[in-house]
């Protein structure tokens, strides 16, 4: 029903019966393991890399799925494309090779949104910016009033 290949199905049965007998453990629903695990296997060997990590590109695109996740969080498509060339021109710089892009990428968005979304709060603002003393700093450095409650003994 899945299309997978016979040769490839073979072949993913002798790597599959080798691990677990190496492994040792008993189960009692080898059947269904081996469903999930070829059904694992056949993706990796559908997509466009075969399930290996990869680098980033210049014209990488996140997954459409991307945007439904990030569209729970409140975030819009059009809000999370904001912050993709930043996130390509750091992860091409870096190098790094990943098959994970897109959640990277729903990290990246999350943070990013969630940290404009702390400065854009005026009472944020208040603990952010640098205030003005009452006091100049010699007076400042002498005031021990806040040890009056610590009892040394």
């Amino acid at each position: 029903m899945s299309q997978v290949s016979e040769e490839f199905h073979q072949n993913k049965l002798r790597e599959f019966k080798l691990y677990w007998q190496e492994r040792g453990q008993e189960r009692n629903n080898w059947n269904t393991s081996f469903i999930d695990y070829i059904r694992r296997e056949w993706a990796k060997e559908q997509s466009s890399n075969k399930g290996l990590p990869f680098s980033i590109t210049s014209d990488w695109v996140p997954s459409e799925d991307v945007y439904d996740i990030l569209e729970l969080s409140d975030i819009s498509k059009e809000s999370s494309l904001k912050y993709l060339s930043e996130f390509i021109l750091y992860w091409k710089e870096n190098g790094s090779a990943f098959s994970t892009w897109n959640s990277k990428f729903i990290e990246h968005v999350k943070r990013r949104h969630l940290g404009n979304q702390r400065i854009d709060n005026e009472e944020n603002k208040k603990h952010i910016e640098p205030g003005k003393y009452s006091k100049d700093f010699s007076s400042r450095k002498g005031d021990s009033s806040w040890a009056s409650e610590i009892k040394f003994e």
